[in-house]
C-alpha cells in the first residue's frame, strides 16, 4: 500500500513533515545526519515534496526521524485537507464558554463530558439536529436555584456555589506563567503534558502512551522530552503515585476530613485510579467499628479553564468530591475561596472543625519566580492552614551526588526547552536543592522518611527497574504544629481559665 505522488494526502503528509522540521529549527542535512543512515537529504526532499510514493514502512521511518507519531502525522494531514465532513467540536472548551448565546450548548457539552464522552467530537447532521433540539426553549431544563450542600435549603441570589461553572477572566497583571494556558496553541499546558507522559497497559500488558486528553503540542513536547531524557515520564508518574499513597495514609491513619488537591491536573485514564477513588477504597479497608460512615471531602483546585472542564466531570457532591476554580499560586485568594471568607454561608473547608491536608503535587516546580518567591508561596499556604494540618508536596530535586546532579541539570534544561514556557526564553520547570525544599516547609514537623525521591517514599514494595531520573523529584510529608493551647499545662503553672 502506497500513497500516490499526486494524492492530496501525500502532499499534506509532506507539508506536515516539513513544518515539523522547520518548527524544530532543523536543516535537511542535519536531520539526515541525525537519522544515522535511515534517510539522506534527497530522500527527505522527496518525502516533504511528495514527488515519490511512500510506503507504510517509509511512513514509520519518517515518523521516527521527524519525532512525530504516525497517528499524529496522519491526523494533522487529514485536518489540513479537511477530509472529515463533520464539524469538529472541542467539548472542553465549549463547556466553559461565557457567551450567553451558547449557554445551552455549554450545558450540553458538560452533560456529554459527565457521561464519559471524549473531549473532542465530530458532529454530523444527526448530532447537530440533537444539539439544536436541546437548545430550543421547550427542551431546556428549568434553572433551579442551587441548594446549599450542608443545610439543603435553596440559596439566595446573594449566595454563591463553590464550584463555579464559569472561569473568571484572567488577571492580565499576573506574570505570563501564572496566567491559565487554556486553549492557547503557543503554550504547553502542564496538566496535558503530564497526561501525555502517563502510561497505561494494553491487552498484552505492555506500556502504551495515554492520550486521552493531551493535545498535539503537549504530545510533541512529551515525545521530544522522552527522546532527550529516557524515561522522563517516570519523574511525573512517581510524583502522582506518592500523592496517592500519602492521601490514603492520611485518611486511614490521621483522620483527615478534607483533602485539598491544589494543581490537580487531569483525571486518570481509568476512573478507579483517580485520587478520590483510591481514598474511598482506603476508607473502606481501614475503617473500624468505632468509626462513623463519614467520608473525607476531596477538593480539586485549579484555575485553568480547560483543566477545570475535565475535572468537573468528576465532581460529585453526594460523594464528597468537589472542584474549585482558584489559583494555587495565590494562596490567600485560594483559601479565602475554600473557607468562603467574608460570607455568611460556610465554605467547603472549616478551619475550626476539619482536619485538613493540602497536596501540592509538582506545582511549585513550575513557579516562574525565584526559589525564594516559590518558598514564600508555600509558607503562605502553611500560614492559612489550620493547626495540625498536613502538607504533602513534591518538587523537582537537585540530587547531592555529583554524577546525578549533572544529569539532573540536563533534565531541567530539556524541560525548560520543551515544557511550559517553551520558546519564550524563560521556560519554567526548576530543580530545588534539599536545603531549598527545607526552606519551603520551614516551621513544620517533617515526618519520616524525610525528603526522599518520590518513588522511595514508603513504596508498596521493593522498587523494580527504577530509572535513573527517578532521583530527580523529591517527596515530603510534613505537619503544621498545633497551638500551645493544645499542650497540657506544666504542674508549676496555673491552668488557663
Amino acid at each position: 500500500m502506497t500513497t500516490t505522488d499526486t494524492g492530496e494526502l501525500a502532499h499534506a503528509v509532506g507539508e506536515e513533515l516539513q513544518r515539523q522540521r522547520e518548527d524544530r529549527g532543523w536543516s535537511r542535512p542535519a536531520l539526515a545526519a541525525w537519522s544515522e543512515g535511515r534517510a539522506n537529504a534527497r530522500t527527505l526532499i522527496t518525502w516533504e515534496k511528495a514527488t515519490r510514493s511512500m510506503s507504510l514502512r517509509q511512513l514509520g521511518d519518517a515518523s521516527r526521524i521527524y519525532l512525530i507519531r504516525p497517528s499524529q502525522l496522519l491526523a494533522r494531514a487529514e485536518r489540513r485537507i479537511a477530509w472529515d465532513p463533520d464539524l469538529a467540536v472541542d467539548l472542553a472548551v465549549l463547556a466553559v464558554t461565557q457567551l450567553d448565546a451558547l449557554r445551552p450548548a455549554a450545558r450540553w457539552a458538560r452533560e456529554e463530558l459527565s457521561a464519559g464522552g471524549p473531549p473532542f467530537q465530530g458532529l454530523g447532521t444527526v448530532d447537530l439536529a440533537r444539539l439544536a433540539g436541546s437548545m430550543s426553549p421547550q427542551h431546556r431544563a428549568p434553572d433551579h436555584p442551587p441548594v446549599h450542600r450542608i443545610t439543603g435549603t435553596p440559596m439566595t441570589p446573594t449566595e454563591t456555589t463553590h464550584t463555579t461553572p464559569i472561569h473568571q477572566p484572567t488577571d492580565t497583571a499576573k506574570p505570563w506563567w501564572q496566567r491559565p494556558v487554556g486553549t492557547n496553541p503557543d503554550r504547553v499546558n502542564l496538566a496535558f503534558l503530564l497526561d501525555a507522559l502517563r502510561t497505561a497497559k494494553n491487552s498484552d500488558n505492555r506500556d502504551v502512551p495515554c492520550v486521552k486528553f493531551a493535545h498535539n503540542n503537549e504530545l510533541d513536547a512529551a515525545l521530544l522530552l522522552e527522546a532527550q531524557v529516557p524515561d522522563a515520564g517516570f519523574v511525573f508518574r512517581s510524583e502522582r503515585s506518592f500523592l496517592d499513597r500519602a492521601a490514603a495514609y492520611l485518611v486511614a491513619r490521621q483522620g483527615i476530613s478534607s483533602i485539598v488537591v491544589a494543581g490537580a491536573g487531569l483525571p486518570n485514564i481509568a476512573g478507579e485510579h483517580d485520587l478520590h477513588s483510591l481514598i474511598r477504597r482506603s476508607e473502606e479497608t481501614n475503617r473500624t467499628r468505632e468509626q462513623t460512615i463519614a467520608r473525607a471531602s476531596v477538593i480539586y483546585v485549579d484555575h485553568d479553564p480547560l483543566v477545570l472542564a475535565h475535572l468537573r466531570t468528576l465532581a460529585d457532591e453526594n460523594n464528597g468530591v468537589h472542584v474549585v476554580d482558584a489559583d494555587p499560586w495565590d494562596p490567600h485568594a485560594m483559601w479565602n475561596t475554600l473557607y468562603n471568607t467574608g460570607k455568611e454561608t460556610p465554605g467547603l473547608v472549616s478551619p475550626d472543625h476539619d482536619r485538613v491536608a493540602l497536596l501540592l503535587g509538582g506545582v511549585m516546580s513550575f513557579h516562574g519566580g525565584s526559589r525564594a518567591e516559590a518558598a514564600q508561596v508555600v509558607q503562605d499556604h502553611l500560614a492559612r492552614l489550620p493547626a495540625n494540618a498536613f502538607l504533602a508536596m513534591t518538587h523537582l530535586l537537585q540530587p547531592e551526588h555529583p554524577d546525578l546532579a549533572v544529569q539532573a541539570l540536563e533534565f531541567e534544561a530539556a524541560l525548560q526547552r520543551r515544557g511550559p514556557g517553551a520558546g519564550t526564553g524563560t521556560g519554567t520547570g526548576s530543580l530545588a536543592t534539599k536545603a531549598q525544599i527545607e526552606a519551603m516547609i520551614h516551621g513544620t514537623t517533617l515526618l519520616p522518611p524525610g525528603i526522599v525521591p518520590a518513588f522511595a517514599w514508603f513504596p508498596d514494595g521493593p522498587p523494580t527497574d527504577t530509572p535513573l531520573c527517578g532521583n530527580f523529584t523529591a517527596a515530603v510529608l510534613t505537619q503544621k504544629p498545633g497551638s500551645d493551647r493544645d499542650l497540657p499545662e506544666p504542674p508549676w503553672r496555673s491552668a488557663r481559665p
